[in-house]
């Protein structure tokens, strides 16, 4: 939402794939404040059919 992050108070959350976004994010996550974490997720194949709901 519009207040996220904002007064420096809870999380901007942000997906970056960093060949796409390199420019935008990229620079933010390279020059911004060193109070980050970031979260990976890798998707491998799967024989079972898997929904994730909205």
């Amino acid at each position: 939402g519009e207040s996220e992050g904002k007064d420096n108070k809870g999380l901007f959350p942000a997906s970056v794939t960093f060949s796409t976004d390199l420019h935008s994010m990229g620079q933010f996550i390279q020059d911004g404040s060193r109070i980050m974490f970031e979260t990976v997720v890798t998707f491998g194949e799967s024989d079972k059919d898997i929904t994730i709901e909205e």
